[in-house]
């Protein structure tokens, strides 16, 4: 049995290939001679991963809403189209029937002129609401500095939350909600609110932000909705202290036999002293009831 690595030689792509009954290369379009020669070098890399996910070319960063769709994995990922740096930010789309072997399918999210994404479409989550393929993710575009909730010396950012839903099969079309459905609080002292992470709870949705507060601390801002379109704020789902950072990234998962809708959560670790949680270290537990005055619908 030959291995990933030859497999990928063979068909003369660097590129992430799908199965044997999806056997199409990644990104395929005509090859001038320079880029063969270096993707022929790429597989021939013994560092490059071979059953990782990774994109033809250019960067990516944090994976976004996988979602088991139809009989099929869907995996979306950040990707700039245009260079190997950080910077406008897409969302990549791959499909497998396994985990191992993939397939890219075109982008599934791209910035929108003049819209609330404008300058990228940041990390988020994709959910089954009842038969409808639905993504929930952070907008960003740049703004005033007052009204900006991303001030990294170089960008100032307005982060909202914004809604997109598929109807096809493959989940290839994404057809963008009229205006965000979530907007930041209204505080100066906000230092970030983006990476949304969405779960449903008998009729209910929740939704965690990652956010931090100037002087205070990462912070983990908890919503509920009936529709993924109107939400209600609850309160901090979970806190660090102040690192300099919002907090980013946030995942978190309930016990067995846990109401997540009562629960607080607590990180579990930061990434490194000065580093605020992050998807890789945010664990969950429930700790404490809500109070009586924030009874659940």
């Amino acid at each position: 049995m030959r291995s990933r690595r030859e497999f990928i030689q063979t068909l003369g792509s660097a590129a992430v290939l799908s199965s044997a009954r999806m056997a199409t290369p990644l990104f395929a379009h005509t090859q001038s001679n320079q880029e063969k020669g270096l993707r022929e070098r790429l597989a021939s890399d013994p560092l490059r991963p071979q059953y990782h996910l990774l994109p033809a070319n250019n960067w990516m960063n944090d994976p976004n809403g996988p979602i088991y769709w139809k009989g099929l994995y869907h995996m979306f990922f950040q990707y700039n189209p245009g260079a190997a740096v950080w910077g406008d930010m897409h969302w990549a789309h791959a499909v497998s029937p396994d985990m191992i072997h993939w397939r890219h399918l075109p982008l599934a999210l791209a910035p929108s002129p003049d819209g609330p994404d404008a300058d990228g479409c940041f990390t988020g989550s994709a959910v089954d609401d009842h038969g409808t393929a639905t993504i929930i993710y952070t907008g960003v575009k740049t703004s005033a500095p007052q009204d900006a909730t991303l001030r990294d010396g170089v960008h100032t950012f307005r982060e909202v939350q914004c809604l997109a839903t598929s109807s096809d099969r493959e989940l290839r079309t994404w057809q963008k909600w009229k205006q965000p459905i979530l907007q930041p609080p209204n505080d100066p002292r906000l230092t970030g609110f983006r990476d949304p992470f969405l779960w449903r709870d008998g009729n209910t949705w929740y939704l965690g932000v990652g956010a931090g507060f100037r002087k205070e601390g990462g912070c983990v801002l908890l919503y509920r909705s009936r529709d993924l379109r109107e939400w209600e704020y609850l309160h901090p789902l979970a806190a660090s202290k102040w690192t300099g950072r919002a907090a980013g990234c946030y995942g978190g998962f309930c016990r067995p036999g846990c109401d997540s809708r009562f629960g607080r959560m607590k990180p579990f670790r930061t990434c490194a002293p000065g580093i605020s949680p992050c998807a890789m270290c945010w664990s969950a537990a429930v700790s404490r009831t809500l109070q009586s005055s924030r009874t659940p619908v």
